[in-house]
């Protein structure tokens, strides 16, 4: 017979700090064919948006990690999902093909694909040089006055 081995209780009562954590974590938006348009072509701030399905693998590894890039930096931008079996058109009309795909969308257009499953460290990299770059350019203008 093996020798017991001496491992933590386990316990499924969430943390002070993992309730806390859960409670300040802005959800990403369901975005569709009917609100696509306000929610990410016409929006005022810039839109990071998953295509994928809700069920397959790949798409919902990725789930953990757009949540906690929409509560981290919910004052730069947008977080959103499209549930290509709901939303087929939108896939459509971008050529998505492989699943799941971000695109990051700025002033309605595409400024950033990436393609396949990903950690939250690989779409930061990505993104933290346009978005900088954008901050800088909006700094820039806010100071000039036009005539």
């Amino acid at each position: 017979m093996p020798a017991a081995r001496n491992h933590p209780p386990f316990s499924a009562t969430p943390t002070a700090s993992e309730i806390a954590l859960a409670m300040s974590m802005k959800p990403a938006i369901e975005i569709n064919e009917a609100n696509f348009e306000s929610e990410v072509l016409k929006s005022s701030q810039p839109v990071l948006v998953e295509f994928a399905t809700g069920w397959s693998l790949p798409s919902m590894m990725m789930d953990g990690a757009l949540d906690e890039i929409a509560a981290e930096y919910v004052d730069l931008l947008k977080v959103g999902r499209v549930k290509l079996d709901r939303s087929p058109n939108l896939g459509l009309w971008y050529g998505i093909r492989c699943l799941p795909t971000i695109l990051y969308f700025s002033d309605g257009e595409v400024r950033v694909g990436i393609f396949g499953t990903t950690n939250k460290d690989r779409i930061l990299s990505q993104l933290k040089p346009i978005i900088s770059a954008e901050r800088e350019a909006d700094l820039a203008s806010f100071g000039k006055v036009t005539t």
